[in-house]
């Protein structure tokens, strides 16, 4: 019991938490209040490298001479509890501006997620997913929803060979596509490069006139190479 006593005191405590209380305030020249800031967060630190954050937000921000008091809540996570999988979250709820030219005061939903995966030392994959839902309070109508899904994929076969994929669809474009590159490096300014390119687009964000149906069309397919040569005189 001694032991295990020394192992818990050698190993930290299971969980720190800290809060904090902020409040900030910004004027112009002319003495106009552009920007207030008052917060409310709550830090949770665990054992294994997990963590958790809160916030609350009260906030003043001026834009096109109307003042728009915004109140959010915030939250992030964080898991790394081994060096195969690293994921880390965040999302953010409450008031936003709608930035046009007439600008009015609605609900942002924006939520991020990241997810690392390293199950050998020569492969890492990094998927990151991006949503934010924006809605017209004063009709109770959603003026956009935008989703992004990127993933960067590398896989290491030699120190110098390296083979890379990105692959991405995004909602608010339209669009979807991959590009893979193989590099062979022979040193830090001499390298070769291969790679293919892939575009497609959703028809009526090209030509509505041409392409009437919601059908994803190719717009860009490429093969492409690159010599790069170091000299030193």
């Amino acid at each position: 019991s001694v032991w295990r006593n020394l192992e818990a005191l050698a190993a930290g405590p299971r969980v720190v938490a800290i809060g904090e209380t902020g409040l900030d305030f910004y004027y112009d020249y002319s003495g106009v209040k552009t920007d207030g800031k008052k917060q409310a967060s709550w830090n949770t630190q665990f054992q294994r490298n997990i963590s958790f954050n809160a916030s609350v937000d009260r906030n003043l921000e001026r834009y096109r001479g109307i003042n728009f008091n915004k109140t959010r809540l915030n939250l992030t996570g964080t898991v790394l509890t081994s060096r195969k999988v690293l994921l880390k979250a965040d999302a953010s709820f409450g008031d936003e501006i709608r930035f046009i030219a007439s600008p009015y005061l609605g609900k942002a939903n924006v939520f991020n997620a990241t997810i690392t995966l390293r199950p050998t030392n020569r492969f890492q994959s990094l998927v990151t997913v991006s949503t934010t839902h924006f809605t017209d309070v004063r009709v109770d109508r959603t003026d956009f929803d935008v989703k992004i899904v990127r993933a960067l994929s590398t896989y290491q076969f030699t120190k110098r060979l390296l083979l890379r994929n990105i692959a991405e669809f995004n909602t608010l474009n339209k669009t979807y596509g991959l590009n893979v590159l193989g590099t062979y490096r022979v040193n830090a300014g001499t390298a070769v490069l291969v790679g293919y390119d892939d575009r497609y687009r959703q028809g009526p964000q090209i030509n509505a006139r041409l392409f009437p149906v919601e059908e994803y069309q190719r717009t860009n397919r490429a093969v492409f190479a690159k010599v790069q040569y170091l000299y030193r005189y």
